[in-house]
Formats: C-alpha cells, sequence, structure tokens
C-alpha cells in the first residue's frame, strides 16, 4: 500500500503542476505542450507523465489543465516503465485508475469521481492474486473491506464507517476457516471476542470494551490498544473442552479462575490478581481429589502450603520457589494417615536442618533431636509408644544418620 500512496501523490503532484510553463525554481518540473497534448518532466530529465490538456479559467486566469486520458511513469525507467494510467477532466481525476508494478502487472484498480476515490478499489498481488477489495466514498472507506493474502485467500473481512472499523471484523486462517471473530466501534473492540483454533474448535471467548479516554490520560500507553478485555472468558483445549474459565478487568485477568485437565476435570482453581497468581491455589488429581494447595505472591510460591494423598492431609508448612520448583523452606509438619502430627521442623531447600521432633501414629512423642542436612546429627532422644519412656537403644548421638554410642562415652 506503500507504493500506491506514492504514485498516488506523484498523480496529485501531476495535478498540482499543471499551468506551470516557466521554471519557477530548480526543483519546478518541465513542461512541454504540443498540440492538445502536454508532457511533463522531472527537473533532472525523466519524463513523469503524459495526456491530453485543454485551457480554462480559473480565479479569473487561463491556465492549462490537464484533461482526458494520462499516463504516470516511473522515474527511474525513463519512460519506459508505466506507473498508471487513468483519466484527467479540468485537472481533476474522474473515473478509473489502474496503477501497475514495474514489470507491468496490474497493482491497484480504483475509481474516482471529482478527484476523490469513490467505488471499488482493487489490489493485486505480483502474481495477479487479488489482496485487497475496498469500499470508497469520496475517499473515505465505507462498507465491506476485504484482506486477501498473497496467494489470494481470504484473510480479513470488516465492515468499515468513514475510515474507522464499526461492526464486525472477522479474521481467516489460509484454510480458509475463521480465526477471529471481533465487534469494532470507531476503530475500537466493542463486544464479543471469539477466537478458534485452525481446525474450527474455539480457542477462546469473551468480551472487549474500548478504552476509555481517562486511561489514555493516566498511561498514553493504553491508546495503543484497540480494546480491554473484561467481564467472564473462557479458554478451550485444542481437542475441544474448557481450559480455563474466569474473570478479566482492565484487560488482566483477577479474581478467581478455574483450570481444567484436557479429560475435563477440574485440575486447579484459585484467585488472580493483575494477571498473576496470588492467594491460596487448590490442585486436584485424575481421581478428582484434592492433590495439594499452594500460596502463592505474584505468581511466585511462598507461604502456607499443604501436601495431600489420596485426598488426606499428608504435610503441611512452608514452601516458596517458582510454580516448577518449589521446596520446603521453613517449619513444615508431616502428618499421620491418623491425622495426627508425624513430624515437625525446619526445612531448608527441601532438606532436614535443625531441631525436629516425631511422633507415633497416636500422637505420642516418638523422637526428638537435630537434623543436618536431611541426616540425624548430634543428640536425639527416643521414646517408647507411651511418649514418656526413654528408649535407651535408640537414644544418643548420631552422626551422618548413624547412631555412635562412643561419642556418650566421652
Amino acid at each position: 500500500m506503500r507504493r500506491l500512496t506514492v504514485l498516488i501523490i506523484t498523480v496529485a503532484f501531476l495535478i498540482t503542476s499543471c499551468g506551470k510553463g516557466t521554471k519557477e525554481e530548480s526543483t519546478a518540473p518541465i513542461i512541454k505542450k504540443t498540440g492538445n497534448i502536454m508532457e511533463i518532466f522531472y527537473p533532472d530529465g525523466p519524463i513523469q507523465g503524459r495526456g491530453g490538456f485543454k485551457v480554462i479559467e480559473k480565479n479569473g486566469k487561463k491556465i492549462d489543465a490537464k484533461d482526458g486520458e494520462w499516463t504516470i511513469f516511473q522515474k527511474e525507467s525513463k519512460g519506459k516503465v508505466v506507473s498508471a494510467k487513468g483519466s484527467f477532466s479540468e485537472n481533476k481525476r474522474n473515473g478509473k485508475w489502474t496503477f501497475y508494478y514495474p514489470d507491468g502487472s496490474v497493482k491497484t484498480e480504483t475509481n474516482y469521481i471529482d478527484d476523490k476515490q469513490n467505488g471499488i478499489s482493487k489490489s493485486y498481488s505480483k502474481k495477479g492474486k487479488l489482496t485487497a477489495q475496498i469500499p470508497y466514498k469520496d475517499n473515505k472507506v465505507n462498507g465491506t473491506r476485504l484482506l486477501f493474502t498473497d496467494e489470494g485467500q481470504k484473510l480479513k473481512e470488516e465492515l468499515v464507517k468513514d475510515n474507522k472499523k464499526n461492526g464486525k471484523s472477522t479474521t481467516y486462517f489460509k484454510n480458509g476457516k475463521v480465526k477471529i471473530s471481533a465487534i469494532y466501534t470507531d476503530d475500537k473492540l466493542n463486544g464479543n471476542w471469539i477466537e478458534y483454533y485452525e481446525d474450527g474448535k474455539k480457542k477462546m471467548e469473551g468480551r472487549y470494551i474500548p478504552v476509555t479516554e481517562e486511561k489514555i490520560k493516566e498511561d498514553a500507553r493504553w491508546a495503543e490498544k484497540e480494546g480491554l478485555k473484561t467481564g467472564p472468558w473462557t479458554l478451550y483445549h485444542r481437542k475441544g473442552g474448557k481450559f480455563m474459565t474466569g474473570v478479566y478487568v482492565d484487560n488482566k485477568m483477577e479474581k478467581k479462575w478455574l483450570i481444567y485437565a484436557p479429560e475435563g476435570y477440574l485440575e486447579s482453581e484459585g484467585n488472580f490478581e493483575n494477571n498473576t497468581k496470588n492467594g491460596p491455589w487448590k490442585y486436584y488429581n485424575k481421581s478428582r481429589q484434592l492433590q495439594k494447595e499452594l500460596y502463592f505472591e505474584k505468581d511466585m510460591v511462598n507461604g502456607n502450603c499443604k501436601i495431600y494423598e489420596k485426598g488426606r492431609l499428608s504435610g503441611e508448612g512452608a514452601m516458596s520457589g517458582t510454580f516448577k520448583s518449589y521446596k520446603r523452606n521453613g517449619i513444615w509438619k508431616e502428618i499421620h494417615p491418623t491425622r495426627k502430627t508425624a513430624s515437625e521442623g525446619p526445612y531448608r531447600m527441601d532438606k532436614k536442618l535443625g531441631k525436629f521432633k516425631e511422633y507415633y501414629p497416636t500422637g505420642a512423642l516418638k523422637a526428638e533431636g537435630e537434623y543436618m542436612n536431611n541426616k540425624k546429627n548430634g543428640k536425639w532422644t527416643f521414646y517408647k509408644k507411651d511418649g514418656k519412656t526413654i528408649d535407651p537403644e535408640l537414644s544418643g548421638s548420631y552422626m551422618m544418620d548413624k547412631l555412635n554410642k562412643k561419642l556418650d562415652m566421652k
């Protein structure tokens, strides 16, 4: 389209240059007239255009006005390659104008009435395939605008009023299936949005609203947005079925979101805040049983978390890290199937480090001592099942998880 713009500007320059028969300055075009034929040359020599003219009166003065068929040439070709052809009527473009590629193939066909684009304008690729079909009324796009790939496949179909998208806009895949269906008001997204996978299945759907002037005043970067996602949105798996459901506020994920596995069961649920996971999130296994609860701060695991086995609580405490590599960091409690505490103590990077207490399934104290790098180190005291009577066989000094009675004799 940039080349077409240059050509149109060239034609416009030809219009304004007519009637200047003398060189007013070194950059002025050179005009030659032979009978009723006019030729306009660039100041450095190459011909710019050739066509008919007639003398008319304008503002009380007689001027030479382009009138009839005209041919515009590419400057570099020195009059050998045509850029455009069309008709003038007293210096104004009227009727069909055709613009060409350097190889002579048609690039664009457009119509003028009184020097303004009116009617259907068509553009073509170098392969001769239709790339755009645009309706004009008095130089403004009005109607259904169609855009195609260089191979001729329909790429976009949109309703336009006074150069702005208003109404339904549809974008297509190369296979002809719909990619995006959207609604616009004054060039801004405003209404339902549906996006599809290439096989025709839904990818996501929701609603957009225009960016308000207040937001743009607050931050000029908002002006670059065509619209803001708002309200309930649903994302789908490629093979069908829901993937995510939740709410957008000002283009950001907020409040409660549900995430589903491809098999259809609820995989996780929790809150978003400013597009990041925040607060507790629950995760479920294929048996629909609760598997874990992770606490997030801005998409990072950081806080009190819980681990479950077959739906029962098996561990609880401090965890931190990314979702893919979070670890126990801080006080952690292991839970017996009897729901009684199994052990409790500090972890660092998923390893026991510091003073721990361990318990029998009944809740009675089983042992107490210190761990270093996941191994018992130092003085440990073990108790029998009553939780009070010391077990002398197991109690004593440990080194790297091994009891060493000799250390107690020193």
